[in-house]
């Protein structure tokens, strides 16, 4: 299967954040098991427009902002459309149900902003994006979601996602990086 991952930021992002190592992960999984991996996400100063990152095709256009912009015109100039996109949230989505209907869909999400903008932002644009953050859940009504937290869950049912749409998945272990050790005092 052919997955496109829509992402704000890729695995090499200077500031690359939890979200990222987790759907990292998935995707190193899934070729694993046969299936091919291309990963959307921004530039950012001195990073290639496009390269493999772990057998991860990552592509690069926009800034913050114009990524989201760059995406639709990405998928539709590839002459066979993915089968699946993953629409990661990280504060916006990409309004993927606007834009990519030759494509399966799955929109993603770790956690909602909601109070987070008013510790980040000036007040104008807090207001703006806390609203922003309930108004565009309005083209992902009939959308799949998934997502790792139960009150992650309870978010989706009150922005009105049926219950019956979201699928919580557990979050595994670097059994790699953590092993059991000693526990400290």
């Amino acid at each position: 299967m052919k997955i496109l991952v829509l992402n704000w930021k890729d695995i090499k992002h200077p500031k690359v954040g939890g979200a990222e190592i987790i759907v990292f992960e998935l995707a190193k999984r899934l070729i694993k098991k046969g299936h091919e991996i291309t990963w959307f996400s921004q530039s950012y100063p001195g990073c290639k427009a496009e390269e493999m990152v772990e057998n991860i095709k990552v592509i690069r256009r926009g800034g913050l902002l114009t990524s989201y912009l760059y995406a639709p015109v990405y998928y539709w100039s590839l002459t066979q459309k993915p089968d699946l996109v993953i629409d990661m949230s990280n504060t916006i989505y990409w309004q993927t149900p606007l834009w990519a209907w030759k494509s399966n869909k799955v929109a993603y999400l770790n956690q909602f902003a909601k109070q987070v903008f008013f510790y980040e932002f000036p007040l104008l644009i807090s207001h703006f994006g806390y609203i922003a953050e309930k108004v565009q859940y309005l083209t992902y009504v009939w959308s799949k979601f998934i997502c790792y937290s139960q009150g992650t869950r309870q978010d989706l049912i009150a922005n009105g996602i049926k219950p019956t749409n979201i699928f919580n998945f557990s979050l595994g272990i670097d059994n790699d990086r953590y092993k059991p050790g000693v526990k400290s005092e």
